[in-house]
């Protein structure tokens, strides 16, 4: 039994009231636990109270819910601009209504909207197309469309037969690699190329290159962008200027937010040219080098430019070529001169290490170690070449590294007309695609990137490099560029070293002109497309660098006009060409009416106009087909008219160009009619636009027409239609056009 000394002991309680099983008020007599819960009942009812509000309000809140994702579904559906069943949409409504195309040639009609009443179509009279213009001249027709890349004379090329590889020198830039600037937190990248770049760095003094490798710099700063606050960009240029002060280059922030700027890295031959320090390089976040310094030339130092001789350069050097989506490293040799005044031309050996990478080695092939490399295929050491066996031999290397990597696929020659100097040919099969990128393509005449298709990330002097007679007939604007005029709008201004990529953005991007341009490398041309359709929205090229590029060739066709052509007259004998330069009069008189305007031109260049005897050569513009008149070094003088004919007949020529294509179409369906004949509305009265020729495509079906298709012969002022017919237009793509035949009529104009 237990004693009351062990219950009132610690252990014991402890044990007690930890039980599981506990009797209230065994050691006390008090019902402890009884009035425990009456003092805490008051305060239970109003926890229950505020747990009874809180599902109340659940309740509401699930309620509410449940109101709001109705009236949104409901919404969404009848009133959301995506929504199909907008009841605010026209949309809407129009599906309601039935409309549809009845009759014998329903199939030829498509009906949309609504109408309370029957609409009879009778006849389709002509439909409205976008003005279409492919350039059939112009400096960029001829580019691309070959099977082959031809290298044209090259600037170092001391002879029109090709590179002299022994002995023409080409000339290079010092520069060689990229050039970074820190601007704030960002960091910005220029690139140096030895070749395009040489001859922009001029001067012999430390303070005249400063102002030229100045304004290089700006020039290629003005390429590259740096990120504002507010997720703008702006020009490089626009924020770090290039200050020129005692032959030095310092470099500041030009914006008002004065962040620091300073040369942080230079790669390839640019540190040392520029004498940028090693160690300022590595610590430029701490040193922030901020200038350039240079130096005077010397007899004997030149600091941006030098010469080397063709193999020299050439050695070594691969070319990349691409040839119908195929990208393909074609090897040049490694070419060394012996002491005997003979070449050694050593081909690549290809080697694999023990984890498969593939590595070119250049020399005796029995020296590798093949402990450590497998050779895939040998190269070769051929010693003993002669000066004139060295562009064959040359010629030959890559002739047998595009057989390895094409097949018959790509054939390398060279064209030369001298067996002693080289002028590569690159040749594919008809309608293959080929592209070449080679650093030292300028100086083989094929240019750093060629294509046998129109680039259009070449610039504007890449693609016209081979006829300078184009820019100097155009003239530039205040700021020395090119003005592309558009259907009346200036869309930009231009030179030499504007991508052709960058005047097709800005032409499609440009809403006044209303064109969008388009270069197809399958069909080898430019196609330009009104937005708009209607005879209203045309095409027409401007005067000056459009012409230029995608217009032109009028001069080759106006020279073949006669004057009595030109001037709609009975005849034009005894009347007298007459120009006035520098107040000195030159001219003959007419004696045929059939001498064409080429005639008139050698006759007044010739011994009786004796312009050439003055030195002086008259031409017609390959741009515009007007007049000019070039001194002996090929620059425009002033001509004066020596009287009314010479005026009349020379502001002829300025309006014609060659016939002219532009295309548009005429469609009718005439049940009846035995016969179908189109007289031009005003749109194409008159003269055919400049720069196109309209082809009306008349429609008629075999099953009911029968007859012959004829057009009048002449229209007012002398436009002319001829028909062209073709049973190879039938189409049969559906039963429905099945039984059409399209027949062409191309508009010439006879200037009267």
């Amino acid at each position: 039994m237990a004693s009351i000394n062990g219950v009132g002991s610690s252990s014991s309680i402890s044990g007690l009231y930890n039980s599981a099983n506990i009797i209230s008020g065994l050691a006390s007599g008090l019902d402890t636990e009884g009035m425990i819960e009456s003092l805490v009942k008051s305060y239970q009812n109003k926890i229950q109270t505020l747990n009874n509000k809180a599902t109340k309000l659940g309740w509401k809140q699930e309620a509410y819910q449940s109101i709001i994702s109705k009236a949104y579904a409901f919404s969404s559906k009848y009133t959301s601009y995506m929504s199909g069943t907008n009841l605010l949409a026209a949309s809407f409504f129009n599906s309601a209504v039935n409309v549809k195309a009845l009759g014998k040639f329903a199939d030829k009609i498509a009906a949309s909207g609504r109408t309370d009443s029957d609409v009879k179509v009778n006849s389709v009279k002509q439909l409205a197309t976008s003005a279409r213009y492919s350039p059939t001249a112009g400096a960029l027709k001829d580019l691309g469309g070959e099977s082959y890349i031809a290298a044209v004379k090259g600037s170092d090329w001391s002879s029109d037969a090709g590179l002299d590889l022994a002995g023409d020198q080409i000339n290079l830039g010092t520069l060689h690699g990229s050039l970074s600037f820190t601007y704030g937190s960002q960091t910005v990248s220029i690139s140096f190329d030895e070749v395009s770049d040489y001859g922009k760095i001029t001067g012999a003094t430390a303070e005249e290159k400063a102002e030229s490798l100045a304004k290089l710099i700006e020039d290629k700063l003005a390429d590259q962008t740096v990120s504002l606050t507010g997720g703008t960009t702006a020009s490089a240029a626009d924020r770090i200027k290039v200050d020129v002060q005692d032959g030095k280059l310092v470099f500041s922030d030009k914006s008002t937010a004065k962040n620091s700027v300073y040369i942080s890295g230079a790669s390839g031959t640019v540190a040392g040219v520029l004498g940028l320090s090693s160690d300022d390089l590595e610590n430029a976040d701490e040193v922030k080098p901020d200038s350039i310094t240079l130096k005077d030339d010397t007899d004997s130092y030149t600091q941006f430019s030098r010469k080397e001789t063709a193999y020299q350069y050439l050695s070594g050097k691969n070319f990349n070529v691409n040839v119908d989506g195929t990208t393909k490293t074609l090897r040049g040799p490694v070419i060394t001169k012996a002491g005997d005044g003979t070449y050694t031309i050593t081909t690549a050996t290809t080697v694999k290490d023990k984890y498969g990478n593939v590595g070119y080695a250049y020399g005796d092939p029995s020296k590798i170690d093949t402990n450590k490399y497998s050779i895939v295929k040998k190269g070769e050491v051929v010693t003993g070449v002669k000066e004139d066996e060295l562009a064959q031999k040359y010629t030959d290397v890559l002739s047998q590294a595009a057989s390895d990597a094409f097949g018959k696929k790509l054939t390398v020659s060279n064209a030369s007309t001298d067996p002693s100097k080289l002028s590569l040919k690159f040749e594919v099969a008809d309608g293959s695609n080929l592209l070449i990128n080679a650093d030292m393509g300028e100086a083989l005449g094929i240019g750093k990137v060629a294509t046998n298709y129109l680039n259009t990330n070449s610039t504007l002097g890449e693609l016209m490099r081979g006829d300078g007679s184009m820019w100097d007939q155009m003239t530039p604007n205040k700021d020395g560029k090119y003005d592309f005029v558009l259907n009346g709008v200036t869309i930009g201004s231009y030179d030499k070293d504007t991508k052709l990529s960058t005047i097709i953005s800005d032409i499609n991007a440009n809403s006044d002109a209303n064109v969008n341009v388009s270069y197809s490398k399958t069909t080898r041309e430019f196609v330009f497309t009104s937005k708009d359709t209607g005879s209203e929205n045309g095409i027409t090229l401007g005067k000056g660098l459009a012409s230029a590029l995608f217009g032109g060739g009028a001069g080759a066709a106006a020279a073949q006009k006669t004057p009595k052509e030109l001037l709609g007259a009975n005849t034009v004998v005894g009347e007298k060409v007459s120009l006035k330069i520098d107040g000195k009069e030159y001219g003959f008189e007419l004696t045929k009416d059939d001498s064409s305007m080429e005639r008139v031109l050698n006759t007044l260049n010739g011994p009786k106009g004796g312009l050439n005897a003055a030195g002086y050569t008259a031409k017609f513009s390959d741009i515009d087909g007007s007049l000019i008149v070039t001194d002996k070094d090929g620059k425009a003088v002033n001509v004066e008219y020596g009287n009314s004919f010479t005026s009349k007949l020379m502001d002829r020529m300025d309006a014609v160009k060659a016939v002219s294509e532009r295309y548009a179409s005429f469609s009718g369906i005439s049940p009846k009619a035995p016969a179908l004949s189109y007289a031009p509305p005003s749109p194409f009265a008159g003269p055919c636009r400049n720069s196109a020729s309209f082809a009306l495509s008349l429609l008629y079906t075999l099953s009911v027409i029968h007859g012959s298709v004829t057009a009048p012969a002449t229209s007012s002022k002398g436009t002319h239609f001829t028909p062209l017919f073709s049973s190879g237009f039938m189409r049969s793509s559906s039963p429905s056009s099945a039984s059409r035949r399209y027949v062409t009529f191309r508009c010439t104009w006879d200037g009267t």
